[in-house]
Order: C-alpha cells, then structure tokens, then sequence
C-alpha cells in the first residue's frame, strides 16, 4: 500500500506543489490566529522596543523574555520597525518563520533522496504549523539551519556545515545537543588539533553575536551568557520536572543542577550511541531528552518531527500515537480548559508515550540477535 502510494505521490505531487499548498495553509493560519495574543507575542513586541530604543535587555528582560543569544533579537526590532497597522509585528515574523520552515520542508525532502511522501507528512503535520503559525516560535529558523548543517555535511562541505550549525545555535541553543553526532560523522579518525579547529568555528557565530552587543548596547557578555545557562523551560509541569518539584519546590538551583546533569546524560549517551545513520543518532537523542529533561516548554515538540520522519524509525501506529498525545498536550498548554487533575494526566501520558518509544527503539536492535538465533536454533 505504501509503495502504491508513493508511486502515485511522485507521479502527481511534485515538491514546489507540495511547498505551494504548504504555504497556503501557513498564511491561513497566520490570518486566524491574528487576534491571538500570548506571553511570546508580548515578549517579541517588548524586546522590539527595548532593542529600537536602545536599551540593553540583558540580563533582567532578557531572562523571562529573550533567554538567547543576542541575534533574534534584531529581527524582533526590525519586524516591529516594519509593521504596519495591516500587517503587525508578530503577522510580519510568523511569514519570516513559516518561509523556513517550508525551507525545512524542501530540505528534508532533498536529505531523505527525494521521498515526497515524507515531505508532504512533515509540510502538513500539525505540530509544527500550530507552533509556527499559531503559537509564533521561531523554531524553525535553528532547525532549517541544522538540516542545512547535515546537507553541508553529505556534501563533503565540512565548513559550511560547521558554519550552519553554529548559526542554529546563536538562534537557540538546543542545537549544542547536537554537536557530537555531527563531530563523529565528520572525523573518521580523532585529531585534536581538527577538534580545536572546528569547535573554535561551532562558536564562532554565538561569539561575535555576543560582542557585537556588548560593543552596541555597553552589556556585560557574563550577563548575557548567564541568562543563556539559566533558561531551563517551565518547571513544575513535564515528566521528571513534575517530581523534582514535589521534591524540591521551586528550588532554581537544583533545578539548574538537573538540567546541566540531563545534558550530560545525552551528551553522554550520544557518545556511546552505534544509531546507523545520523538522523537516528538525533532522534534517539530527541527522545532522551523529553524522557529526562526537568523544564518543558511546548515548543520542543517542533524539534522532533523532522528528525523522526527522516529516522525511518516512525512507523503509521507510532505517528498516530505520538502525534494525537502531544497535539492533546499542545492545546492543554495553550489553555484548553479543563481541571488541574485531568492537566497533569495528559502531560503525564504524552511523557509516558515519548518514553516508552524511546525504551522501545532502544531495545528492539539488542534484541534482533536473540530472535535469530532462535529462529536458527
């Protein structure tokens, strides 16, 4: 059935008309949510205006507002420079962040060797069009850059590739989790002096960012990289999160110590991690964090769509269930009104979901051998 009906996709479907009716249902959904306002788009037209009038954000607006390095920041001032009363700031930015993620579409069309089958899965999944469009995150800037990145990388364009990646990360910061599946494929062998080398171009964008503020805006650069380390999502409300405050209340610094150690944990399990292919590599790295992250912010779900379509690990019982559990959540977080109870149990399955997959895909290659060799036997 799959066969038949990718046959018919790639003879009837091609990629710009995928991208076409992708971006009609991205401008769509720009014109409904524009009366819909939320702590994001308060914040995009608040950093605006600080950054117009030149007032430095950091660290005290920057830490609930703008917990970045200083380069999205521009396009905020900017946007609300441009606006007009028909077209507002926040309508202005969300074209700008629906323009990459069809950008994301066309790439994950191009790295999974022109499947369009899974390009038209991601340009129509809900979870990325609800927070592009919708919520207004700009997560699909860092994410086109990291696909970007991995294309540099197939390409045998070690430099751009660093390059990309390292202008993800001065978008957001979720891209270092990023780095060691990314070193590994790109040094066959160790060498530290190529290691030195390429971290020094990894930091190279986040780095001028940050002194090109200082210098702009007089700001102390250990203020801004202490909001950067300090931003950990919302506690109280995902999975391990929800425990560690039942222990700890609203304890910042433990806090704090739980997400530099969940960090670890990953950095470390991607270093051990013998994944095939790199999208796996991510995926699995993906999953691990939703299993053990403290903070929650209901913007990460955008990070894990593409990766798990070009993982091949996704089969139709697993996108249908991981994608109705955190649609579920999606519009509990933006406020579906129900009782507190009901609240922490659809968390609490949507967490429950993405573990389980994660144990699952963890498990099902170590146990490959064993089915062999009884069905040898």
């Amino acid at each position: 059935m799959k066969v038949v009906v990718t046959s018919f996709l790639k003879k009837k479907l091609t990629i710009w008309h995928l991208i076409f009716a992708s971006l009609i249902v991205h401008l769509a959904l720009i014109i409904l949510s524009a009366p819909y306002t939320n702590y994001d788009t308060h914040s995009v037209r608040i950093v605006g205006e600080k950054i117009l009038h030149g007032t430095n954000i950091y660290p005290t607006i920057a830490m609930g507002r703008h917990p970045y390095f200083p380069l999205f920041l521009y396009f905020e001032a900017g946007s609300l420079l441009l606006s007009t009363k028909l077209f507002s700031q926040v309508m202005l930015l969300k074209v700008l962040f629906s323009l990459a993620n069809l950008a994301v579409v066309y790439l994950i069309y191009i790295l999974s060797k022109k499947n369009i089958l899974l390009a038209l899965l991601y340009a129509f999944n809900p979870i990325s069009l609800l927070i592009t469009c919708f919520q207004g995150q700009f997560d699909s800037i860092p994410v086109f850059f990291l696909l970007l990145s991995i294309h540099f990388l197939h390409t045998k364009h070690k430099v751009p590739a660093l390059l990309a990646l390292s202008g993800a990360i001065a978008f957001k910061t979720w891209p270092v989790l990023f780095v060691i599946p990314l070193l590994k494929r790109m040094n066959k062998a160790f060498s530290l002096k190529k290691i030195f080398v390429q971290v020094a171009i990894l930091v190279s964008v986040p780095l001028i960012c940050t002194l090109v503020y200082s210098l702009l805006f007089r700001a102390n650069p250990l203020f801004i990289g202490k909001v950067i380390l300090s931003y950990g999502g919302v506690i109280n409300v995902w999975g391990l999160g929800k425990g560690l405050f039942l222990l700890f209340g609203n304890n910042k610094l433990a806090f704090f110590f739980f997400k530099i150690l969940s960090v670890a944990v990953i950095l470390l399990f991607e270093l051990k991690n013998k994944e095939e292919t790199l999208y796996s590599q991510l995926f699995m790295a993906l999953l691990l964090f939703f299993v053990i992250t403290p903070g929650f912010g209901i913007q990460y779900f955008f990070w894990i769509i593409p990766f798990a379509l070009l993982s091949g690990k996704w089969g139709v019982k697993e996108y249908i269930s991981i994608l109705c559990s955190v649609i579920t959540t999606y519009l509990v977080f933006m406020g579906l009104s129900l009782s507190e109870i009901w609240v922490d149990t659809i968390y609490f399955i949507t967490w429950i979901v993405l573990s389980t997959s994660f144990v699952e895909f963890l498990v099902y290659p170590l146990l490959l051998p064993l089915s062999k060799s009884k069905k040898i036997s």
